[in-house]
């Protein structure tokens, strides 16, 4: 859930506008201001309809969009600050410096012991995923993949995609297209496929998801991700016509 003052860091965004709502754990917490302009130490909420984990947005314009005081004091009721920072917090950290440098490889190492630290979190698998992504190590980044997808129930929560772990679009843009690239050149990889097919996802553009995906689904590795995968595009879809 996203609460006033004490709201999630959204190194992750997910389609579903799903998050776990029992971690307060610190490296979730307090987030800067890029890429997105809803980010920001004193947002203001308001109340969104909707099957969504996500009770509560804040407005780009600084509005509560209709939300009456009670609501909001509702709100303020229920915030709950972080909890006190573990090991895991603090390597999280560092790995996310590491990325915002461009040192990937460094990022994926320490994601990895945070990882170790906090073996039940679901949620920063993703991040290690694509630490190995950023550094052009497909085969990590798949495998990695798949392990981050098997942790989570893909129809009921989605998938978390780390976007705030970059300073800017263009450098995610581009590594998407060096990967498209890279599928182009090797259509037979399935790796490259369903890694390709979730990168779409996370910045929303489900329909060019579908064509990666859908020659991924052949294989016995990749095809059980790459199905549930499809099937989370389509309910995304179909919500929004």
């Amino acid at each position: 859930m996203v609460y006033p003052y004490h709201h999630v860091r959204y190194v992750f965004v997910n389609p579903y506008g799903y998050w776990p709502c029992d971690y307060r754990y610190a490296r979730y917490h307090w987030y800067g201001y890029y890429p997105y302009q809803w980010y920001g130490r004193n947002p203001v909420p308001y109340k969104q309809t909707g099957d969504t984990y996500n009770y509560y947005y804040y407005g780009q314009d600084g509005s509560s969009h209709g939300v009456d005081e009670n609501v909001l004091r509702e709100a303020y009721s229920q915030a709950q600050p972080p909890a006190e920072a573990t090991l895991a917090d603090e390597l999280f950290e560092d790995a996310v410096n590491a990325f915002e440098q461009g040192s990937y490889e460094e990022a994926a190492s320490i994601f990895a012991r945070a990882i170790q630290q906090a073996p039940d979190d679901k949620v920063m698998p993703f991040a290690y995923s694509q630490a190995y992504f950023g550094a052009g190590r497909y085969s990590e980044a798949a495998a990695s993949l798949r392990q981050a997808l098997t942790n989570v129930d893909v129809e009921a929560e989605g998938v978390f995609y780390p976007r705030g772990l970059y300073e800017d679009d263009e450098t995610l843009f581009r590594q998407i297209d060096a990967l498209a690239a890279r599928v182009q050149q090797d259509t037979r990889n399935t790796d490259l496929q369903l890694l390709l097919g979730y990168q779409l996802i996370g910045i929303g553009d489900y329909d060019d998801s579908l064509e990666p995906l859908n020659q991924a689904v052949y294989d016995t590795v990749n095809g059980p991700h790459a199905i549930e995968l499809i099937s989370l595009v389509e309910k995304i879809q179909n919500d929004q016509r």
